[in-house]
């Protein structure tokens, strides 16, 4: 079981805090994710450059290299670490995709505050799981 103070940031709250700047990305150090949490807050970053054009590779390759040592100070979960099984039975009861549960999942196992951006996550989080966004996490 965590300490009281640990929480379990999806991608979309590592996006935020990356996004924030001011070394607000600390706030996730040796705190949990999912491994999941990688792939896709770097598509997000891909998406922004190459799909939107809105930052130029360069920066996108920069951001990236940064989440990529954001990891190296986290504790990474695996899904075989939440249990493939848990996490579907969680999207089934809770109608949300695989993805979500695999986050709502880790942050009830591992008795952690859920940090996410996903207002509809949050919305079908269990009463069993307290939320928060990256900007409440920052504020504290």
């Amino acid at each position: 079981m965590a300490p009281d103070k640990s929480r379990l940031f999806d991608a979309s709250s590592l996006v935020e805090l990356i996004r924030h700047g001011d070394g607000a990305a600390a706030a996730a150090f040796s705190q949990y994710t999912l491994d999941l949490a990688f792939y896709e807050a770097g598509n997000s970053f891909w998406n922004d450059s190459a799909a939107q054009q809105l930052v130029s590779r360069e920066d996108a390759t920069d951001t990236v290299d940064y989440l990529d040592s954001i990891r190296e100070e986290m504790l990474v979960l695996s899904l075989s670490d939440v249990g493939a099984t848990t996490v579907f039975d969680m999207a089934w009861d809770e109608g949300v995709t695989y993805y979500d549960a695999a986050y709502i999942t880790a942050a009830k196992e591992t008795n952690t505050l859920l940090v996410t951006e996903d207002g509809g996550m949050a919305d079908h989080a269990p009463e069993t799981v307290s939320v928060a966004t990256a900007e409440e996490i920052v504020e504290e």
